[in-house]
């Protein structure tokens, strides 16, 4: 298995703003998911992308309880750390 380093918030944030097709540094730390309209299926994709991306498994349960951008970033962080 390749090693793949945990991501900074900001490549979260770029990974975000893309699949929602946002501006680039829309998505901060505190920023609420709902508010910047994530529907269900949109957060899936972003799930998908960001388990891709970094090689870590995302509980859809854990992701659906994300309510802030840092939330999320956590999840990752959590995530690529419980790696065997």
């Amino acid at each position: 298995m390749t090693d793949v380093t945990p991501p900074t918030f900001e490549q979260l944030a770029a990974i975000v703003e893309d699949k929602l097709g946002l501006p680039p540094r829309r998505i901060q730390p505190d920023t609420v998911l709902s508010e910047v309209d994530i529907d269900s299926l949109s957060l899936i994709e972003v799930s998908l992308a960001l388990e891709k991306q970094y090689g870590v498994h995302l509980e859809t349960e854990d992701v659906d309880t994300a309510i802030t951008a840092r939330d999320l970033h956590d999840l990752v962080l959590s995530a690529s750390t419980a790696r065997p």
